[in-house]
């Protein structure tokens, strides 16, 4: 079932391709080049990050699921030298999608020793 993790994240990695080539393109946009010139716009990359997300949720139920049910099949895909090296992508995954929705979330943060710091 880890394996099936790869699918949101090659969506997720689309998404930050996407990411990087809007940011890129927006001086593009601001300095109105002619027709010729490919503008991303940003709704490409969130459309990958949303979809990436829907995916990550249901293939985390699933193997929630699985986990719970079956855990003797689970224990055995870690053990196994061709499969666990898939349980990767079930965290890596969860990297690249809160990249992606970094920029999305809009609340400042608190400042101070126990509050989150300013990036």
């Amino acid at each position: 079932m880890p394996c099936y993790f790869a699918i949101p994240l090659s969506i997720a990695g689309l998404g930050t391709a996407m990411k990087l080539a809007s940011s890129w393109t927006n001086p593009f946009r601001a300095a109105r080049m002619d027709d010729t010139t490919t503008i991303v716009p940003d709704a490409w990359y969130q459309v990958c990050a949303t979809i990436a997300a829907i995916f990550y949720i249901i293939f985390g139920v699933l193997f929630s699921i699985r986990l719970f049910k079956y855990p003797n099949k689970v224990r055995a895909e870690w053990v196994c030298p061709q499969r666990s090296p898939s349980f990767g992508a079930i965290t890596i995954t969860l990297m690249l999608i809160a990249f992606l929705m970094y920029d999305q979330i809009r609340d400042e943060p608190e400042e101070g020793p126990h509050k989150t710091a300013r990036i």
